[in-house]
């Protein structure tokens, strides 16, 4: 998509566990349209971010703004509702549950009918799940494990995509992302091994 106005607005955020201070004053923006790369050292704090950002941590102090809404006491699930939508680490998939109920899973904000051509996308990019769709999610492979977790986070119609460079390690290069209709970020500890799934901006942390 297009890159136009700012729609992500982070000034001067801090974010603790306990006494440690994990985010110390981060301060960036992202644009409508725009996919970035959020890099540093291990511990610097990317991962805190995106939790922060997808409400499943507070921040102590500082702001976040997400389409001029402010997010800080917004619960997750609702933040989910607009349009922010995180897959962590871990491929957190529901092991018991089908290949085919997982991805509806990651639709229960919308109604059942609308649906289907989200469906269809996340099929044709990952065909292994098309072949695997009534199979237990918990016997696939790992690859096949992070194939279903991003594509669970693109059932929900992402405006906006938080995903670990982990998870795209292979996956994120079948993505068609000049075709997707959302921006994204991504997190890593080095240029090389995010940045080429960013493609427009690199924010260090």
């Amino acid at each position: 998509p297009a890159i136009g106005r700012s729609m992500v607005e982070v000034p001067n955020l801090s974010v603790f566990y306990g006494a440690i201070h994990a985010v110390k004053a981060l301060s960036f923006s992202i644009a409508r349209g725009e996919r970035v790369a959020l890099l540093g050292a291990n511990g610097a704090g990317k991962t805190t971010t995106l939790k922060t950002l997808s409400g499943l941590l507070r921040p102590r102090s500082g702001t976040i703004e997400f389409a001029g809404r402010a997010l800080q006491r917004i619960a997750p699930h609702d933040i989910v509702r607009l349009g922010m939508v995180h897959v962590p680490e871990g491929r957190k998939i529901f092991q018991r549950l089908t290949v085919l109920e997982n991805l509806h899973t990651g639709a229960y904000t919308r109604h059942a009918d609308a649906i289907g051509a989200d469906l269809e996308l996340v099929l044709t990019l990952f065909p292994r799940l098309k072949e695997r769709r009534n199979q237990i999610a918990g016997t696939l492979s790992g690859g096949e494990q992070q194939m279903l977790a991003i594509g669970r986070g693109l059932m929900a119609r992402p405006k906006m995509l938080l995903l670990a460079t982990l998870l795209l390690s292979f996956t994120g290069y079948l993505l068609p992302w000049d075709q997707l209709a959302f921006w994204a970020i991504t997190v890593g500890t080095n240029i090389a091994s995010a940045a080429p799934l960013a493609g427009d901006a690199v924010r260090f942390i």
